[in-house]
Parts: structure tokens; C-alpha cells; sequence
């Protein structure tokens, strides 16, 4: 298990963290939630069978604040960027909320790297 971390993408470092072992999963949160929202209950069941990236959205959490207005596919930008920067060129995408509308944004601009949705 990988403890959180930053990583510049874009405009913004994003905190995320990994944990678990198998495809990547990509889990996004909705407004105003942080990685931690996810508790450690459902993703240490996920972390079983997935190699979980959890990741704090822009203005949220500790992934620093935009220097500029945006919107849910620039989300999805970041998302993708996230996936990019981290080597994984796949991965499931699983999104609640505002999350699940960055999931679909992120599915109709980057089908290639998404596996399920």
C-alpha cells in the first residue's frame, strides 16, 4: 500500500493514493469530498481484488486550489492526466455524484483508457 502523496497534472498537484493489487480502478469522488471520504472499510474490500486510485478532485481536500475557473470536463481532464501521469494507460472508472459526472466525461473524451465504466 502506497500512503498519499501529490502529483503535479496540468495546473494543479492532485493528492491521491494507491492501494490494493490487480486492474486499476479509478475512484472519483463528488463536490467537495476527499479521498478519505471513501472510508477504509469498502476500499480495503476493493484493495482485494483492485489496484484502488483514490484521488482528491480540484479545490478539495489537500490537491491544490485551480488558478483558473473549470469545469466537469476539465474534471475529467485531470482524471485522465492523473492516469497519465502515474504510467496506468487503463482503468476502470467508478464515480459518485459530481464524481459520476466526471466519469462520463472522462469516458466520452478518453474512451481508450477506460475499461468500465
Amino acid at each position: 500500500m502506497k500512503s498519499m502523496t501529490q502529483i503535479t497534472v496540468g495546473d494543479i498537484d492532485i493528492n491521491y493514493k494507491i492501494k490494493g493489487s490487480g486492474k486499476p480502478l479509478l475512484m472519483i469522488v463528488g463536490l467537495s469530498f476527499s479521498l478519505l471520504d471513501w472510508g477504509n472499510k469498502f476500499t480495503e474490500l476493493l484493495a482485494q481484488n483492485y489496484q484502488l486510485i483514490l484521488f482528491d478532485n480540484r479545490d478539495a481536500g489537500l490537491t491544490s486550489p485551480s488558478p483558473r475557473p473549470y469545469s466537469i470536463v476539465d474534471m475529467a481532464d485531470d482524471a485522465a492526466g492523473l492516469l497519465d501521469a502515474l504510467n496506468i494507460p487503463k482503468a476502470h472508472v467508478f464515480g459518485v455524484s459530481m464524481g459520476g459526472a466526471i466519469a462520463q466525461q472522462f469516458a466520452l473524451k478518453y474512451p481508450d483508457k477506460l475499461d468500465k465504466l
